[in-house]
């Protein structure tokens, strides 16, 4: 599926998609990026509400490191109604520490880390670049 997505910094997004199509013509490993459109401001100031970002989707879960931003099913979240009722809840926080296969997320404006950890279940890839 094709979007039209506004770009702010345009070196980025060609040096994105100049990547991955190297990484196909190397035989590297596969990227996959999807553009988001971030509502909220719980990673203000790194991320703004109304902001785009890339995510690699094939990001592998155990090379995640702390201070990564990464983008994971929240259903927890979900039942506060933050989502207008939908059942998956998706969320772009950052990590903070690990504890064996969870890892602990905060979003950079929030005085407290998130209810629920980011396991190889809920996640869906790291944030790359905006």
């Amino acid at each position: 599926m094709v979007h039209a997505v506004k770009v702010k910094n345009l070196g980025l997004a060609i040096a994105a998609l100049l990547l991955a199509q190297g990484a196909q013509a190397f035989n590297a490993p596969q990227i996959e990026l999807h553009t988001l459109h971030l509502i909220g401001d719980s990673m203000v100031p790194s991320i703004h509400d109304d902001e785009w970002v890339f995510v690699d989707r094939h990001f592998p879960f155990n090379q995640l490191r702390s201070g990564y931003v990464v983008w994971f099913n929240s259903p927890l979240l979900a039942r506060y109604n933050w989502n207008k009722g939908n059942a998956a809840f998706r969320t772009i926080h950052r990590l903070t520490r690990q504890s064996g296969k969870v890892w602990r997320t905060k979003g950079d404006a929030n005085p407290f880390e998130d209810l629920q950890g980011v396991t190889p279940h809920n996640y869906l890839g790291r944030v790359v670049g905006k």
